[in-house]
């Protein structure tokens, strides 16, 4: 019986976790297609990383990590939610900072890893509440992400960035810059790290739900298409 249950929740939405400090001369956006490939990487790492993590017995019903790689291949990890064993978790998330991949310049990048007892069936995501997110993207580019643009880009440069990721309770995990323009990694990495700190609308109990924004900065109508 296979004890990992691969949760693909970015097959569609594609998705902060440990994220290096801005500031400091970060890589822009790495591109639609090696942002993709470096999601699809991270993923594929699960089932080596977590294959010598045996229960003897499983207490619980499993859980969820969130699985960065930063721009130098190095892996980290943290606990979103877990009922079971401690030690058991403890090894999944050693397991999965053993791990590395190539370097890629650009944002970090996070997965969703899943885990479960044999035979069960995880939580599937819900819906995010359209009418809430409306507002609170309009908040969130009021109070920060126009002062990441003030901090790093030229006045009135016209910019485009999306960001997803997936909330649990209320918080954002596997936060990632999906798509930018800004030719700035500080700017992208200070918008990533802004949403990443925020409190969104509570997700279903013992479930969570995938959100997608867009930001446009600058002079309207300007920027390139993305």
């Amino acid at each position: 019986m296979r004890e990992i249950i691969r949760v693909g929740v970015f097959a569609a939405l594609s998705g902060c976790g440990v994220i290096a400090g801005s500031g400091g001369g970060n890589a822009p956006f790495q591109g639609v297609d090696n942002y993709k490939a470096r999601v699809k990487a991270v993923g594929a790492l699960e089932q080596t990383a977590l294959s010598g993590c045996k229960a003897a017995q499983w207490t619980g019903k499993g859980g969820f990590f969130e699985v960065t790689a930063d721009a130098g291949g190095k892996i980290a990890a943290r606990q979103i939610a877990w009922d079971g064993d401690p030690a058991l978790a403890k090894c999944f998330l050693d397991a999965a900072v053993k791990q590395s991949l190539p370097p890629l310049a650009g944002p970090p990048v996070s997965e969703l890893w899943g885990v479960a007892p044999p035979n069960a069936t995880m939580p599937t995501a819900g819906k995010a509440p359209e009418t809430e997110m409306v507002g609170i993207n309009g908040r969130l580019q009021e109070q920060g992400v126009v002062a990441c643009a003030q901090r790093y880009l030229p006045p009135e440069m016209p910019v485009d960035i999306e960001v997803t990721f997936l909330v649990f309770g209320t918080r954002a995990y596997v936060v990632n810059v999906a798509n930018s323009n800004s030719k700035d990694g500080d700017y992208d990495t200070c918008v990533q790290q802004y949403v990443g700190g925020q409190e969104f609308p509570p997700a279903p109990a013992d479930s969570y739900y995938p959100v997608r924004l867009r930001f446009h900065v600058g002079r309207s109508g300007k920027s390139e298409s993305i």
